[in-house]
């Protein structure tokens, strides 16, 4: 069925009085109109519903007018998966979702990180469970999945401030990455790091090892992080309706590199807690907060090597990298100029204030990215 036909259905059907639908009663007609209705614009839906009605079985019984020698002037069809919802919002399918996921080179056994946004797709039938289910079938039983599962809104340091015992459970603490990372840590497959910083969930083949070690890290995306080893296993990064903003991985480029504003002087203790109820102290040197960040400046980066592929599923813009280039190309980009990533360059003159927790008043409204 053409594409352009069923909006211009949808469209026409939104513009039509209320009387001139089913099961509305009729109207006195002229010769120009039908029902209070313009003839010619219903002549045009009849025209746009003939091609629709052509791939469903499933009628509407059509509206006649008791003018003499009028015909049937509307016909409209219920449509089994029409692509729009009423109130405008793309249909997404999980067979719309493997699609979109195979032409970005996904396949079976991959492993696969993305940041979503749920309500960027549209309207998907089935929800966060449909994404999730269309991201494991595609990789399949050989393959993984992961989000972040982070418990807490922006920077770590402020969390532990404005806490007065801080602390994460690895079942019990939700996830404030979006609905569809909170959908997958409940899964009975799904393995949530021990991380107080930026806990990772994963289901499938490689979830073990991502969460492998986890509380014995001492930085929130060294190289033995799961992070980290999203790069050693080569895993697709995506951003599902989401951006750089969300980018993660940027605070391993700066791990790696060494950038001077990374960490925070002193190390973080958290209280965390396995699956099985029993009890860890976390240290761990946490990210330097309320940095003036750019990591938009790496897309055109990513663009010039050709290693940055896009798509759309639904409403939402889909970005994919390999978390491997990702990581090389940011971490030389930082090497070569330390203030890279900075939207405030001065900020490498006073990043040794906020590494002590001496913060001004007017970088508190930094948010992390």
């Amino acid at each position: 069925m053409p594409l352009a036909a069923t909006r211009i259905a949808y469209s026409l059907r939104n513009h039509l009085p209320s009387h001139t639908l089913v099961g509305a009663p009729a109207r006195r007609s002229s010769a120009r109109s039908v029902g209070g209705c313009p003839y010619r614009l219903l002549k045009l839906y009849n025209l746009v519903g003939a091609i629709t009605t052509r791939t469903t079985s499933r009628f509407r019984p059509p509206i006649t007018t008791p003018d003499k020698g009028l015909r049937t002037i509307l016909r409209t069809s219920t449509l089994p998966n029409p692509p729009y919802t009423p109130d405008g919002k793309t249909r997404v399918t999980k067979s719309d979702i493997i699609e979109g996921l195979r032409g970005l080179g996904i396949g079976s056994g991959d492993t696969v990180f993305f940041h979503n946004s749920l309500s960027s797709m549209g309207y998907v039938e089935g929800g966060a469970e449909t994404v999730i289910d269309g991201f494991l079938d595609t990789v399949g039983p050989k393959g993984t999945v992961a989000v972040s599962t982070c418990h807490f809104n922006g920077w770590h340091y402020e969390y532990v401030l404005r806490n007065e015992k801080p602390s994460f459970d690895v079942v019990n603490s939700p996830s404030r990455m979006g609905r569809i990372t909170e959908v997958l840590r409940h899964r009975p497959d799904a393995i949530r790091c021990l991380d107080s910083s930026n806990a990772m969930c994963a289901i499938g083949h490689h979830a073990a090892y991502l969460a492998e070690n986890s509380v014995d890290c001492f930085t929130p995306c060294g190289r033995d992080t799961a992070w980290g080893k999203l790069g050693e296993l080569e895993a697709h990064y995506l951003f599902l309706g989401t951006g750089w903003p969300n980018c993660t991985m940027m605070h391993a480029c700066e791990e790696y590199a060494h950038a001077p504003y990374t960490f925070m002087d002193a190390p973080s203790r958290l209280e965390v807690r396995d699956a099985d109820g029993k009890t860890h102290i976390h240290v761990q040197k946490v990210h330097t907060p309320n940095i003036p960040r750019s990591y938009g400046n790496m897309e055109p980066v990513m663009q010039e090597r050709e290693l940055i592929q896009y798509g759309k599923f639904g409403d939402a813009k889909v970005t994919r990298m390999g978390a491997r280039e990702l990581i090389e190309e940011g971490t030389r980009c930082i090497l070569d100029d330390p203030g890279f990533l900075l939207r405030d360059r001065g900020f490498l003159e006073r990043c040794r204030d906020n590494q002590r927790g001496l913060i001004r008043e007017k970088d508190r409204g930094e948010r992390d990215v």
